[in-house]
Parts: C-alpha cells; sequence; structure tokens
C-alpha cells in the first residue's frame, strides 16, 4: 500500500476500440490523466511510481498527448513493459491503485488491484456519453458498473 514505502499507480489506456466506431467518444480527456497523475502524487505524498498500459497505439497517444503536458516532467511515469495481455493484466492487478479510463479490461485489472481507483467524470455525464454508442445502447450507465467507493476526478 501507501504506507512507508510509497505506492504504485496502474494506469490502463482504453484507446483502439474507443478512438472510433461504436466506442467513439468514450475516451476519458487528456486532463483526467493529468489531474489523477497530481492526485496520487498529493495522496501518496509524491512516494509514488506510475505503469501505463495500453494496446501499441494508445502507448504513443499517452506519450504523446498526456506525458508531454505533465507539469511534474512524467518522471515518475514509466510503460509496461510487456504487450502480453495476461502479463499486462498480472501488473495492473498488483498495483497499489489505479486510474481507471473505460472497459472491462481496465475496470477488472483495477478492481483486482483492490486499492483505490479513479474514474473519469465524463463517465457520469450523459451529454458526453451520447458520442459513446455502444453505453447508451447497453443502458448500464456508470452507476451499475462503478463502486461506489471508487473516486471521480
Amino acid at each position: 500500500g501507501g504506507g512507508g514505502g510509497g505506492a504504485v499507480v496502474g494506469i490502463h489506456i482504453r484507446y483502439g476500440m474507443a478512438k472510433g466506431g461504436a466506442f467513439g467518444g468514450c475516451l476519458p480527456p487528456v486532463d483526467y490523466y493529468l489531474k489523477c497523475l497530481d492526485y496520487y502524487r498529493d495522496r501518496f505524498g509524491g512516494h509514488v511510481a506510475f505503469v501505463y498500459a495500453s494496446e501499441p497505439s494508445g502507448m504513443v497517444w499517452f506519450r504523446d498527448e498526456v506525458l508531454t503536458k505533465d507539469a511534474n516532467g512524467a518522471r515518475d511515469v514509466f510503460p509496461v513493459a510487456t504487450s502480453d495481455p495476461v502479463e499486462t493484466m498480472a501488473v495492473l492487478s498488483k498495483c497499489d491503485a489505479s486510474v481507471f479510463s473505460y472497459g472491462s479490461y481496465g475496470w477488472f485489472s483495477a478492481w483486482l488491484a483492490r486499492g483505490p481507483v479513479t474514474y473519469s467524470a465524463h463517465l457520469t455525464n450523459l451529454k458526453e456519453l451520447g458520442h459513446c454508442e455502444t453505453v447508451l445502447r447497453s443502458g448500464a450507465g456508470a452507476s451499475n458498473h462503478i463502486p461506489q467507493a471508487w473516486i471521480k476526478i
């Protein structure tokens, strides 16, 4: 946990399917990720490292669109060194805290980690999610799949 030795926060970026098609509009905005980095740095008193994972285009997007804008210089943010989905899930599920973006893979890795989880406020904004056809058609809504203990950012 975050007690004495610091914490590792896992970030799964749902990118490929969410970038277009039925999942278009589901991606959290860039500033969500930046706010999460700051939130966990404050929560753990700066004693934190972040690991991020996605498919290849998501890794590039996160590096180019998010990490380049991090006021801290992203000195504490590292890519997961595998593209194997099983190994990636294992790494993310062992983190002390999680940043949830969207989708079942990110949800399960955050849930399995059992630490604090942040999620984007846009997931509860039906006006914004109107661009995410799949969520609207499912009728699920955030209240049915985001645990109450998770932290809206």
